[in-house]
Protein backbone atom coordinates (compact mmCIF):
# COMPACT_ATOMS: atom_id res chain seq x y z
CA UNK A 1 0.00 0.00 0.00
CA UNK A 2 1.50 3.22 -1.00
CA UNK A 3 0.65 5.74 1.44
CA UNK A 4 0.27 9.39 -0.68
CA UNK A 5 0.46 11.54 2.20
CA UNK A 6 3.28 10.09 3.57
CA UNK A 7 5.18 8.94 0.53
CA UNK A 8 5.89 5.42 1.59
CA UNK A 9 5.51 1.96 1.01
CA UNK A 10 3.73 -0.20 3.20
CA UNK A 11 3.78 -4.56 2.71
CA UNK A 12 2.35 -4.96 6.44
CA UNK A 13 -1.32 -4.87 5.42
CA UNK A 14 -4.10 -4.72 8.08
CA UNK A 15 -5.34 -8.12 8.96
CA UNK A 16 -7.60 -10.08 6.30
CA UNK A 17 -8.32 -12.38 3.60
CA UNK A 18 -6.48 -12.18 0.02
CA UNK A 19 -7.94 -14.24 -2.97
CA UNK A 20 -7.77 -14.28 -5.91
CA UNK A 21 -9.59 -15.30 -9.29
CA UNK A 22 -7.81 -14.76 -12.49
CA UNK A 23 -6.74 -11.20 -12.41
CA UNK A 24 -8.84 -10.11 -9.42
CA UNK A 25 -7.75 -9.94 -5.94
CA UNK A 26 -9.98 -10.05 -3.06
CA UNK A 27 -9.33 -8.22 0.10
CA UNK A 28 -12.00 -9.29 2.70
CA UNK A 29 -12.61 -9.41 6.25
CA UNK A 30 -11.17 -5.92 7.22
CA UNK A 31 -12.16 -3.13 9.30
CA UNK A 32 -9.01 -0.71 9.01
CA UNK A 33 -8.71 2.81 6.67
CA UNK A 34 -7.63 2.07 2.92
CA UNK A 35 -6.81 4.84 2.03
CA UNK A 36 -3.92 5.03 -0.73
CA UNK A 37 -2.86 2.95 -3.85
CA UNK A 38 -2.26 -0.66 -3.94
CA UNK A 39 -0.08 -2.85 -5.92
CA UNK A 40 -0.27 -7.26 -5.75
CA UNK A 41 3.32 -8.19 -7.24
CA UNK A 42 6.31 -10.65 -6.37
CA UNK A 43 8.48 -8.35 -3.74
CA UNK A 44 10.24 -5.54 -4.52
CA UNK A 45 12.40 -2.81 -4.04
CA UNK A 46 10.16 0.84 -3.50
CA UNK A 47 11.79 3.71 -5.27
CA UNK A 48 13.29 5.74 -2.37
CA UNK A 49 12.46 9.30 -1.72
CA UNK A 50 14.77 11.74 -3.85
CA UNK A 51 15.88 15.21 -2.27
CA UNK A 52 17.04 18.54 -4.29
CA UNK A 53 20.37 19.47 -2.69
CA UNK A 54 20.83 22.11 -4.78
CA UNK A 55 19.77 24.62 -7.96
CA UNK A 56 20.09 22.34 -10.87
CA UNK A 57 18.22 20.72 -13.40
CA UNK A 58 15.51 17.89 -13.05
CA UNK A 59 17.62 15.64 -15.18
CA UNK A 60 21.09 16.22 -13.66
CA UNK A 61 22.53 13.95 -11.55
CA UNK A 62 24.07 16.06 -9.27
CA UNK A 63 20.91 17.86 -8.20
CA UNK A 64 19.61 14.80 -6.37
CA UNK A 65 20.07 13.07 -2.75
CA UNK A 66 18.71 10.27 -0.77
CA UNK A 67 18.39 12.25 2.05
CA UNK A 68 17.23 15.58 2.74
CA UNK A 69 20.48 17.55 2.47
CA UNK A 70 23.17 14.69 1.54
CA UNK A 71 25.46 13.81 -0.66
CA UNK A 72 24.77 13.31 -4.29
CA UNK A 73 23.34 9.73 -5.22
CA UNK A 74 24.25 9.82 -9.02
CA UNK A 75 20.62 9.13 -10.01
CA UNK A 76 17.64 11.12 -11.44
CA UNK A 77 14.09 10.63 -10.88
CA UNK A 78 12.24 7.84 -12.72
CA UNK A 79 9.01 7.32 -11.20
CA UNK A 80 10.39 8.20 -7.41
CA UNK A 81 8.72 10.00 -5.24
CA UNK A 82 10.51 13.47 -5.35
CA UNK A 83 11.14 16.46 -2.88
CA UNK A 84 11.97 20.03 -4.23
CA UNK A 85 13.98 21.11 -1.03
CA UNK A 86 13.26 24.62 0.46
CA UNK A 87 15.25 27.04 -0.90
CA UNK A 88 16.52 25.40 -3.75
CA UNK A 89 15.11 25.58 -7.66
CA UNK A 90 14.41 22.55 -9.94
CA UNK A 91 14.52 23.51 -13.65
CA UNK A 92 13.20 21.05 -16.00
CA UNK A 93 14.93 21.41 -19.53
CA UNK A 94 14.53 18.56 -21.85
CA UNK A 95 10.27 17.16 -21.86
CA UNK A 96 8.88 13.43 -20.19
CA UNK A 97 9.79 13.48 -16.77
CA UNK A 98 8.39 10.92 -14.45
CA UNK A 99 8.35 10.99 -10.72
CA UNK A 100 5.70 9.34 -7.96
CA UNK A 101 5.24 12.16 -6.67
CA UNK A 102 6.26 15.57 -6.35
CA UNK A 103 6.80 17.74 -2.95
CA UNK A 104 6.91 21.46 -3.94
CA UNK A 105 8.90 22.73 -1.38
CA UNK A 106 10.79 25.28 -2.80
CA UNK A 107 10.98 25.97 -6.64
CA UNK A 108 9.52 23.72 -9.61
CA UNK A 109 10.70 25.68 -12.76
CA UNK A 110 9.07 23.91 -15.49
CA UNK A 111 9.76 26.44 -18.11
CA UNK A 112 8.88 25.31 -21.67
CA UNK A 113 8.54 21.82 -21.40
CA UNK A 114 5.69 19.28 -21.66
CA UNK A 115 4.50 15.36 -21.62
CA UNK A 116 5.80 15.31 -17.62
CA UNK A 117 3.86 12.87 -15.85
CA UNK A 118 4.44 14.05 -12.14
CA UNK A 119 2.12 12.20 -10.05
CA UNK A 120 0.39 13.06 -6.59
CA UNK A 121 2.06 17.32 -6.26
CA UNK A 122 2.00 18.73 -3.11
CA UNK A 123 3.57 21.38 -0.99
CA UNK A 124 4.05 25.21 -0.44
CA UNK A 125 6.49 25.84 -2.53
CA UNK A 126 6.31 27.71 -6.45
CA UNK A 127 5.60 26.31 -9.99
CA UNK A 128 6.92 28.18 -11.98
CA UNK A 129 5.48 28.14 -15.95
CA UNK A 130 6.59 29.98 -19.41
CA UNK A 131 4.20 30.44 -22.10
CA UNK A 132 5.18 28.28 -25.08
CA UNK A 133 5.93 29.28 -28.24
CA UNK A 134 2.30 28.35 -29.36
CA UNK A 135 1.33 30.77 -26.69
CA UNK A 136 -0.04 28.29 -24.54
CA UNK A 137 0.95 28.54 -20.36
CA UNK A 138 0.70 24.08 -19.79
CA UNK A 139 0.65 22.42 -16.29
CA UNK A 140 2.93 19.06 -16.12
CA UNK A 141 0.90 16.14 -16.06
CA UNK A 142 -0.41 15.32 -12.25
CA UNK A 143 -2.44 15.69 -9.66
CA UNK A 144 -3.03 19.02 -7.97
CA UNK A 145 -5.17 18.80 -5.60
CA UNK A 146 -2.74 18.99 -2.46
CA UNK A 147 -0.48 21.82 -4.30
CA UNK A 148 -3.89 23.96 -5.27
CA UNK A 149 -5.16 23.79 -1.84
CA UNK A 150 -2.42 24.42 0.53
CA UNK A 151 -2.70 28.32 1.26
CA UNK A 152 1.11 28.41 0.61
CA UNK A 153 1.26 27.41 -3.04
CA UNK A 154 2.16 29.82 -5.75
CA UNK A 155 2.11 29.48 -9.29
CA UNK A 156 4.05 32.11 -11.44
CA UNK A 157 3.17 32.73 -15.08
CA UNK A 158 6.21 33.75 -16.64
CA UNK A 159 8.55 34.51 -20.28
CA UNK A 160 8.62 36.92 -23.32
CA UNK A 161 6.10 34.84 -25.22
CA UNK A 162 2.55 36.06 -25.43
CA UNK A 163 -0.03 33.06 -23.88
CA UNK A 164 -3.08 31.61 -22.79
CA UNK A 165 -3.59 30.92 -19.22
CA UNK A 166 -5.01 27.06 -18.21
CA UNK A 167 -8.57 26.54 -18.23
CA UNK A 168 -8.36 24.84 -14.92
CA UNK A 169 -6.68 24.97 -12.24
CA UNK A 170 -7.24 27.81 -11.65
CA UNK A 171 -11.30 28.66 -12.44
CA UNK A 172 -13.84 29.17 -9.75
CA UNK A 173 -13.85 25.35 -9.01
CA UNK A 174 -10.17 24.72 -8.76
CA UNK A 175 -8.81 28.59 -7.95
CA UNK A 176 -5.08 28.94 -7.89
CA UNK A 177 -3.80 30.13 -4.08
CA UNK A 178 -1.13 32.53 -5.22
CA UNK A 179 -0.19 33.69 -8.13
CA UNK A 180 2.53 35.79 -9.93
CA UNK A 181 2.98 37.70 -13.53
CA UNK A 182 6.20 38.13 -14.61
CA UNK A 183 7.73 38.57 -17.80
CA UNK A 184 7.30 40.85 -20.61
CA UNK A 185 4.78 38.80 -22.41
CA UNK A 186 1.12 39.31 -22.14
CA UNK A 187 -0.68 36.72 -20.00
CA UNK A 188 -4.29 36.64 -21.42
CA UNK A 189 -7.00 35.06 -19.13
CA UNK A 190 -8.74 31.92 -20.50
CA UNK A 191 -12.34 31.58 -21.58
CA UNK A 192 -13.20 30.80 -17.75
CA UNK A 193 -13.28 33.46 -14.73
CA UNK A 194 -9.85 33.11 -12.67
CA UNK A 195 -10.40 32.86 -9.11
CA UNK A 196 -7.27 33.46 -6.63
CA UNK A 197 -7.41 32.78 -3.16
CA UNK A 198 -4.72 34.63 -1.86
CA UNK A 199 -1.92 37.47 -3.28
CA UNK A 200 -1.64 38.51 -6.81
CA UNK A 201 1.49 40.10 -7.95
CA UNK A 202 1.83 41.76 -11.29
CA UNK A 203 5.37 42.59 -12.11
CA UNK A 204 5.80 46.11 -13.60
CA UNK A 205 6.69 45.31 -17.01
CA UNK A 206 3.94 42.58 -17.30
CA UNK A 207 0.20 42.67 -18.39
CA UNK A 208 -2.84 40.66 -17.64
CA UNK A 209 -5.00 40.76 -20.15
CA UNK A 210 -8.97 39.93 -20.57
CA UNK A 211 -9.86 41.01 -23.95
CA UNK A 212 -10.28 37.66 -25.33
CA UNK A 213 -12.93 36.12 -23.51
CA UNK A 214 -13.86 39.07 -21.29
CA UNK A 215 -13.93 37.17 -18.25
CA UNK A 216 -13.85 37.85 -14.45
CA UNK A 217 -11.76 38.02 -12.44
CA UNK A 218 -12.35 36.92 -8.23
CA UNK A 219 -9.52 37.79 -5.82
CA UNK A 220 -9.96 36.83 -2.04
Amino acid sequence: RYDIPGNVWYTNLPVGTISTTGNTLTYSGISANLSGEYTAAQTFTAQGMLYSITNGNWGTAGTWSYTAGGASCGCTPNGHPVTISAGTTVTMATNSATAYSVTINGTLNASTTTFHNLGHVDGPGTLVLTATTDGMFVFPGGEYDGFMNNPLSTVEFTGTNNGTLPLKPGNEYKPYQNVIFSGTGIKYMSAENLKIQGNMIIRSVTTLNNTLYNKNLTLL
